[in-house]
């Protein structure tokens, strides 16, 4: 009993990790260069820069 719960719960936790379907290759992003966060008033703002790549 303890045998089979063990496998039904294996293949059911194999369902689970499905692998990496959308990942994107690191030399299709755009990484940021720079980041600054500021806070204001109880609010914080987080400020990117990211260079323009061409295609």
């Amino acid at each position: 009993m303890k045998l089979k719960l063990k496998i039904c719960s294996s293949m059911f936790l194999l369902l689970l990790l499905n692998g990496c379907w959308d990942n994107k290759d690191i030399n299709h992003r755009a990484l940021p260069i720079a980041m600054g966060i500021a806070y204001d008033k109880g609010n914080y703002t987080v400020y990117l820069d990211i260079p323009k790549v061409s295609a």
